[in-house]
């Protein structure tokens, strides 16, 4: 089973998946969608790339989707784990 980890771009939250999210389940996908602190000031690539590697914690035969900003995060997540595609939206 494949988990789909959905990041979202700027100024959105987890909230942004919500219509695709249950179609990846309903596909037997696993779905992992996280809240990024994109209103924390200090807050960096890399510690968007923390958050996502946790909330992976776990997980295997993952591919990574990020839409707009998070197309610089994703690949930091890639390098830290190991993942099976990247995907921009």
């Amino acid at each position: 089973m494949t988990t789909f980890a959905l990041v979202h771009g700027a100024w959105h939250g987890a909230w942004c998946w919500e219509r695709l999210a249950p179609l990846l389940r309903d596909h037997g996908h696993r779905v992992v969608a996280m809240d990024l602190p994109s209103d924390d000031r200090s807050a960096t690539v890399d510690t968007y790339a923390d958050v996502v590697c946790g909330e992976l914690n776990g997980h295997a035969d993952v591919v990574l989707v990020g839409h707009s900003l998070a197309g610089v995060t994703i690949p930091l997540v890639a390098a830290r784990l190991p993942v099976r595609h990247l995907v921009y939206v």
